[in-house]
């Protein structure tokens, strides 16, 4: 009965409130979410926009400040660097935009402007770039973390394959367990993905649920040392319930990419996401979340994680 009321009032409270996420939620997944106890992969990502304000997300949320965190966690790892930053395109040197590199907004997705040898005229980035630190990413879908994110352009320089196309690894951590890899590679040409997991004897293998990002391609290999990307991806996880670490292979070495704490605005496209008992969504220990770890809560709010944890522990 306890579990009955706090599930009544506690979604109530965010249906009420949040009606357009709710409404995002249900045409995403053709449920509605069960905010108060989330179960599956998707409800907890919901309940993490909502509930779990973990001032970290806005460090990784920031793509400059994400940079940071990382050398400081796995000083081994490459970064590309960053060559200048500001709040205005205006001020953006002569000399950068006549060379390759990226130009970059530091508090959302889909703010990349890729300049190849040659360089880029400044009504080019103008014309592609001038309104990008207007735009509040993280409203829309309630990603809380980049609205925090004080707005950035950044320029740094261009990561190029050394013997080959880079490849693109999405690795999904949940504390330091790895439970699935995103295989993109041809980002810029062909774009094909494969995703892989684990099967009980530790080995990877492809998964049935296969990427939503681009086709599958049953000749497309995992990079060489991939052990490697997986080790580094699980030491960064280790430090949340869950993150995705993105990494770039460029033939030979290791790269950051990202580090993400909504995947795809905070949705798993894939069946398993939506399962309260598969095994994925199982992985998901949100009482790891910074919400019960020093997270500072009310009266109702420290009531309402106590009857959280009682649940989760069942």
């Amino acid at each position: 009965m306890k579990i009955f009321l706090w599930r009544i009032a506690v979604n109530g409270f965010f249906w009420l409130r949040h009606p357009v996420l709710i409404a995002y939620f249900y045409r995403r997944t053709g449920c509605f979410p069960d905010i108060a106890f989330p179960r599956s992969i998707n409800e907890k990502f919901l309940w993490r926009k909502l509930v779990d304000r973990n001032p970290a997300f806005i460090t990784l949320s920031d793509k400059i400040a994400c940079k940071a965190w990382v050398a400081k966690q796995v000083p081994e790892l490459n970064i590309s660097p960053v060559r200048w930053e500001g709040s205005s395109i205006d001020a953006l040197p002569e000399e950068l935009i006549s060379r390759a590199g990226v130009l970059k907004a530091n508090h959302g997705c889909g703010t990349n402007l890729l300049v190849e040898e040659g360089g880029i005229s400044r009504a080019e980035i103008e014309r592609v770039a001038s309104d990008w630190l207007s735009y509040n990413h993280g409203y829309e879908h309630g990603e809380w973390a980049y609205s925090c994110v004080p707005r950035k352009y950044f320029w740094e320089d261009l990561i190029a394959g050394v013997s080959r196309d880079l490849d693109e690894v999405k690795i999904f951590t949940f504390g330091k367990e790895v439970k699935r890899i995103v295989h993109i590679s041809g980002r810029f040409s062909e774009i094909r993905a494969n995703a892989w997991e684990y099967d009980p004897n530790g080995e990877l293998i492809s998964s049935p649920e296969q990427a939503t990002v681009a086709g599958q391609d049953h000749k497309l290999t995992l990079p060489a040392g991939i052990e490697e990307a997986v080790d580094i991806a699980s030491l960064l996880g280790s430090h949340f319930d869950h993150v995705r670490v993105d990494l770039l292979f460029d033939g030979a070495h290791w790269w950051l990419g990202e580090i993400t704490v909504y995947n795809q605005a905070g949705y798993m496209y894939i069946p398993s996401a939506s399962d309260p008992d598969s095994s994925l969504s199982r992985s998901w220990d949100i009482r790891n979340a910074y919400f019960f770890n020093g997270q500072p809560k009310g009266f109702i709010a420290s009531c309402y994680a106590n009857v959280l944890n009682q649940f989760l522990l069942r």
